[in-house]
């Protein structure tokens, strides 16, 4: 497991930097005040590159009120305060399936009012299957961890190498790509396999 300040000084060693950190919140090297500014942002900007296991939620939707303003959907619910993507809405046994293909998805769209975001559906009782937005403070997964430490040591490059980033730019986000990709591969490792590569609607024929 990683924590922000392993994450932090991994995503500096990226970028040929010696220095390290102990603690993010409370360093006060200007190295620790960049990744202050950029940490929760590159944390969220990968979250919302793919399903990783370990931020996968799946829950009931609160029914907001039926057939809203907009005539086309039969329900308005109000997405999770934790929600940071909507991955899929429908009958929370659907959601349960390791499957995931196009044909067998639920529409739905997402509009926002005071309150946060909404979410309209056809599907009544309807359950959400979203990626959370986890605090920085946890621990995170290895695969994950690493592949965090990429995306914050592209984010940072431009205020840590000054000197030259515009040379490196290119070199610096093909390193990082390959990085979120192995740990994009690494979850995907850990989830079960489907028996089948055909979908339901498709088997049933």
């Amino acid at each position: 497991m990683l924590f922000d300040a392993d994450i932090s000084n991994l995503a500096l060693g990226m970028l040929g930097s010696t220095l390290t950190i102990s603690n993010v919140s409370s360093d006060t090297s200007a190295q620790a005040k960049v990744i202050r500014r950029h940490f929760q942002s590159s944390l969220e900007t990968l979250l919302e590159k793919y399903e990783w296991g370990f931020a996968t939620k799946i829950a009931a939707l609160s029914l907001v009120e039926e057939a809203p303003n907009d005539g086309v959907y039969a329900f308005s619910y109000r997405a999770p305060s934790d929600s940071l993507v909507v991955r899929r809405i429908g009958a929370e046994s659907a959601l349960q399936s390791v499957e995931d293909y196009e044909d067998e998805r639920n529409e739905y769209e997402e509009f926002y009012d005071s309150s946060g975001v909404l979410i309209y559906s056809n599907i009544g009782d309807a359950f959400i299957r979203y990626t959370k937005n986890v605090s920085s403070s946890i621990a995170f997964p290895n695969h994950f961890g690493r592949a965090l430490a990429a995306q914050l040591a592209l984010d940072i490059a431009p205020s840590i190498i000054t000197n030259n980033f515009a040379k490196i730019r290119n070199v610096l986000l093909i390193d990082a790509e390959r990085k979120i990709n192995d740990g994009i591969a690494a979850d995907l490792n850990r989830k079960p396999r489907p028996k089948t590569s055909e979908s339901r609607f498709v088997r049933v024929r």
